[in-house]
């Protein structure tokens, strides 16, 4: 018995070698030619590759981000903020902001982002303490990659509070980049070709399955949001949450909840155990402004979220009736991103939050 298993195991360790030796030809000769082209644009890519996060911003970058206007500066682990010690003085108080693009500020300079205008607020009116807010915002990031992000990462900075900047696409599933993955055995993986072609292959599949679901119900909703009759029609809004169900009105599923519970249970479980105050910030979409003060089925996902946070002592900021106080085009770019006027009003309800909350 012991002789066949080892002869089992012997043959498939020579059937291996003869497929990396075959493959590594394969790559050489023919792969990475066909694909050097993508094999650069992806080296050059501001978003990197990343085993378990699917991507991150570029570390230790600074400059402008290709096509755009905008100055970035990034710090060594890839976020885009500066560089912070991991050994943090008493007098500090620390601050993770994660979320999306609305928190990464992808149309701003560092500075204009909401983490940093927060920064800046605690630190000129609130004495007693240093508070340093760090922006861990990554674009089109979801709650599993926030909370992957947060312990990969964000727990290394030693924080004394995270806010979540929870937009309502949070809940979508994500795709790796790479579907063979072993962080013990990552150099080896990352040596061979065969695992590597195979695994370029995996995912070349399955990624172009999950972006085009992604990209059929982008086609679905936003002519239809563009229209524009849902800002004088209840049913009209209805229609275009069902629209956009695989983005931002995944919210108001059953589906899109249960995600996000989940992954809120466990950011709340690492809140406990690292002894960090956690804040959720609820970030609408623009229809919701245009939203009777009595259709309660507009304001689902932010009920839910104020449940959660009720039940289980976490402070919870809604963005959604401060904004309902203003146009539409004063406070939001698109359907979801601030302008200048629309950062202030966020950075100044979390300070508030801070300050009346004491932590």
């Amino acid at each position: 018995m012991i002789k066949k298993i080892i002869f089992t195991l012997f043959t498939f360790l020579i059937f291996f070698l003869l497929l990396e030796g075959a493959f590594r030809i394969i790559y050489t000769s023919w792969y990475q030619i066909k694909y050097k082209d993508d094999i650069l644009e992806a080296e050059l890519a501001f978003y990197k590759h990343d085993p378990t996060l699917g991507w991150i911003i570029t570390p230790n970058f600074e400059g402008i981000k290709p096509g755009t206007k905008t100055y970035y500066k990034t710090n060594s682990l890839g976020l885009r903020d500066g560089e912070y010690s991991f050994q943090k003085l008493n007098s500090i108080y620390r601050i993770i902001c994660l979320g999306d693009s609305i928190t990464e500020g992808a149309a701003f300079s560092n500075d204009k982002t909401y983490p940093k205008l927060v920064e800046k607020k605690l630190n000129s009116k609130l004495s007693g303490k240093n508070f340093e807010v760090i922006n861990a915002g990554i674009s089109d990031y979801g709650i599993e990659q926030e909370y992957i992000l947060l312990k990969k990462k964000g727990l290394r900075y030693d924080p004394n509070a995270v806010i979540l900047g929870y937009y309502l696409n949070d809940g979508r599933s994500f795709v790796p980049s790479k579907a063979i993955y072993n962080e013990k055995l990552e150099n080896i993986l990352n040596e061979s070709k065969f695992l590597y072609l195979l695994d370029r292959c995996i995912m070349k599949y399955k990624i172009k399955y999950q972006f085009k679901i992604w990209n059929k119900n982008r086609h679905n909703w936003i002519p239809f949001y563009e229209k524009g009759a849902w800002s004088i029609n209840r049913e009209e809004r209805y229609k275009l949450i069902e629209l956009a169900k695989r983005d931002w009105g995944l919210a108001w599923t059953n589906e899109g909840w249960k995600r996000t519970e989940f992954f809120l249970r466990k950011i709340l479980d690492l809140s406990k155990n690292h002894k960090f105050e956690l804040v959720i910030l609820a970030l609408p979409v623009s229809i919701q402004l245009y939203a009777d003060y009595d259709d309660k089925y507009m304001f689902i996902p932010q009920e839910k979220l104020k449940e959660f946070c009720r039940d289980n002592d976490i402070t919870f900021i809604d963005m959604l009736p401060i904004l309902r106080k203003f146009k539409e085009s004063d406070v939001y770019s698109d359907q979801c991103h601030y302008t200048s006027f629309g950062l202030e009003l966020v950075s100044q309800a979390v300070f508030e939050s801070i300050k009346n909350n004491n932590f």
